[in-house]
């Protein structure tokens, strides 16, 4: 059961889900197809794109994918779809 917690030093959260806010239906969103696939809505832009890493603008941070052969695919505004062997998912401060 997810229970609504409201505190004026640790501001709101879910503490069913480990302090995780849940985003809205327009925020950003990963969803992950085992280590080969992710398909990425709600990004802000390719920061960075060679074949062992992918960095992209994500929420109010970056999103830094790692591993082999890595391509995009379907790259329209704000969605992409990552794929190759994903290794490594960082979660940066905005540059």
């Amino acid at each position: 059961m997810n229970t609504f917690i409201r505190s004026k030093k640790e501001g709101k959260r879910w503490a069913g889900m480990g302090g995780a806010r849940p985003f809205g239906r327009n925020g950003p969103r990963m969803e992950l197809g085992g280590r080969r696939e992710a398909t990425v809505d709600g990004c802000g832009g390719v920061l960075e794109y060679t074949e062992p890493v992918v960095r992209i603008r994500y929420g109010r941070g970056v999103v830094k994918f790692s591993g082999e052969r890595l391509r995009l695919h379907s790259l329209a505004a704000k969605s992409l779809i990552l794929s190759g062997e994903i290794q490594k998912i960082e979660f940066l401060p905005p540059p």
